[in-house]
């Protein structure tokens, strides 16, 4: 991982603290957690067939340094990259805390 290949700045967000209403509890909006030198790697564009409509997905690959924040980041996190929002797939180690691949996806994230 050479410091020459995180060349891209990404905001990290994660979910706030959920409303009780009584009945149920509702996710708190995300919030930002602090942003991140990343390095950028496009995948291949690929429509997905889900309940009988086209939705348009943008998958992209992360990978950032490990630290005590971004440790901390799972699949209910969000990013953002170049005024674009991307939901979080997963997050993978690489080598001994070294870094972070992080799987995640542009598009309909309702």
């Amino acid at each position: 991982m050479k410091l020459g290949q995180f060349d891209r700045l990404i905001e990290l967000f994660a979910p706030g603290a959920g409303v009780d209403d009584g009945y149920t509890t509702t996710p708190g909006p995300m919030t930002s957690q602090g942003t991140r030198k990343a390095r950028y790697i496009p995948a291949m564009a690929r429509e997905v067939f889900e309940n009988a409509g086209r939705e348009a997905k943008l998958p992209v690959v992360f990978e950032v340094h490990s630290d005590t924040l971004t440790r901390t980041m799972d699949a209910t996190w969000e990013l953002e990259y170049s005024g674009t929002r991307y939901k979080i797939n997963g997050v993978q180690e690489i080598g001994r805390q070294r870094g972070l691949r992080i799987d995640a996806v542009a598009g309909d994230n309702g």
